[in-house]
């Protein structure tokens, strides 16, 4: 059945790039189609922490920007409705209990719920769930129902943003589109989680940036320049703190771009304060949950890193050599639902060569005489981020002194691929016409399409029995 579907929707994909070569148009066929099977085939909850994240963006929606600590039970939570996650079965959850929870409704009674595991995210990484929740609960009571509606909600926006990040991006623009329809990535764009709305903001504050950068210097800033700038700069810097460091990008936009020397150095003052208060005020809020969770050990382990500097590098070192593979078969998505669902190693691989070529194949439609400088700061601003994750895993889930960092998943590095992968790639002058082949990646489209519903038929297999 997955191998009649792939003929059925290879036969549009082929007349749609044969119509249109523009890959946004190409992208978004594949995310609708392949979105709403992801959707249907993987029930609610059966994504990791689904639970807590629907709780926390429950909370938002009543009001609970910030969550509540009960320091004497070592958690952090808020008033929510009584049963709220009565169908909810976590990784036990199966298509048909669905049917079993489809009627379970709101209770008016309410008390104190904990939800640690997602008590840390600012409010903003749930925006599009939140939108969705508040109508959902606006149109009916059913408890699915509402979660569904963020459900869907957080795919819609995330394919929009996507969809303009791939038209504006000037080069690279194959590189995210494979990115963004990577099993992992399709799997957490339908769930609650905050990972997808957090890869479209970076996603779009990358290509904003290298857009701005390559459009003719007599074009000057306006204000809907100046708004789209800072709103995401403001979202990139609060969805996560760990992607704090990308923000640094905002520098590779040129200063004649703003008209002067004085105006883009006002522009960066402005930028870096926007950033600073954004980050500082959640990451204020975000210590004192935390160390009212967890009794006060985060101090313990921030202590204990600067005391000790280099045998915590030993243990970056350590936890790198040791999972690195997992890292990178986790940012495909070798293992999905809640690690239970394991994707055939067949199609992993298959997934990972295709990427390798379009990352390689992909042309480059620029030329800068002085990118070393450029790709530097890219680079700079990737592997920030990867010290930032190892980091904040380490404070909040490692034992003290532990060689190895825990809680680390591939997915966490999905976001610094595009500019990990340019930081290589940028600037470079490349042979050939400078029109390159696009039907060259037709192949590739078809791989994209193929390993997916592949993978569909693996998570089908699992939640329908």
């Amino acid at each position: 059945i997955g191998g009649i579907l792939w003929i059925i929707l290879s036969f549009f994909l082929v007349l749609l790039q044969l119509k249109t070569q523009k890959q946004e148009y190409i992208f978004l066929f594949l995310y609708f189609i392949l979105g709403i099977m992801y959707m249907v085939i993987i029930p609610i909850s059966a994504t990791p922490d689904e639970g807590a994240h629907f709780m926390r963006i429950y909370g938002i929606s009543e009001g609970a920007f910030v969550a509540e600590c009960d320091v004497e039970k070592g958690t952090a939570g808020s008033e929510l409705p009584d049963h709220l996650l009565q169908g909810f079965k976590s990784d036990k959850m199966k298509l048909p209990d669905l049917i079993e929870g489809k009627d379970l409704l709101l209770s008016k009674d309410k008390k104190f719920v904990s939800y640690s595991a997602s008590a840390l995210y600012s409010p903003f990484t749930y925006t599009a769930q939140v939108i969705g929740v508040t109508i959902g609960k606006i149109i009916t009571n059913k408890v699915f129902l509402i979660a569904y509606c963020g459900r869907i909600a957080a795919w819609l926006v995330v394919g929009c943003i996507l969809f303009f990040s791939i038209k504006y991006i000037p080069f690279g623009k194959n590189i995210l589109m494979a990115i963004s329809l990577l099993p992992m990535n399709m799997h957490e764009n339908i769930s609650l989680a905050g990972d997808s709305f957090t890869f479209a903001v970076t996603s779009a504050f990358i290509s904003y940036v290298f857009y701005q950068r390559e459009r003719k210097k007599e074009s000057i800033f306006g204000w809907k320049d100046y708004a789209v700038l800072y709103i995401l700069l403001f979202y990139v810097a609060s969805c996560k703190i760990v992607y704090v460091p990308l923000c640094i990008l905002a520098v590779l936009i040129p200063a004649e771009r703003f008209g002067d020397r004085k105006k883009y150095i006002k522009v960066i003052i402005i930028s870096v304060l926007e950033v600073i208060l954004t980050s500082g005020i959640w990451m204020y809020i975000s210590m004192n949950i935390l160390n009212g969770s967890l009794g006060g050990k985060s101090q313990e382990q921030i202590v204990y890193v600067l005391e000790n500097p280099l045998r915590y590098v030993a243990a970056v070192v350590n936890t790198t050599i040791t999972y690195a593979e997992g890292f990178v078969k986790g940012m495909i998505g070798a293992s999905l639902g809640w690690f239970s669902v394991s994707i055939n190693f067949g199609i992993i691989a298959m997934i990972f060569i295709n990427f390798v070529y379009i990352c390689v194949q992909e042309n480059n439609d620029c030329h800068d005489e002085k990118r070393g400088g450029k790709c530097g700061i890219l680079m700079f601003a990737s592997m920030s981020v990867v010290i930032l994750i190892y980091t904040s895993l380490y404070v909040q889930w490692t034992e003290l002194g532990s060689n190895i960092i825990h809680g680390i998943q591939g997915r966490y590095f999905i976001p610094i691929l595009l500019p990990f992968i340019l930081s290589m790639k940028y600037g470079k002058r490349t042979l050939g016409n400078s029109d390159y082949r696009k039907n060259d990646f037709m192949v590739s489209y078809l791989i994209l399409l193929i390993t997916n519903i592949f993978t569909l038929v693996s998570l089908l297999t699992y939640f329908i029995i």
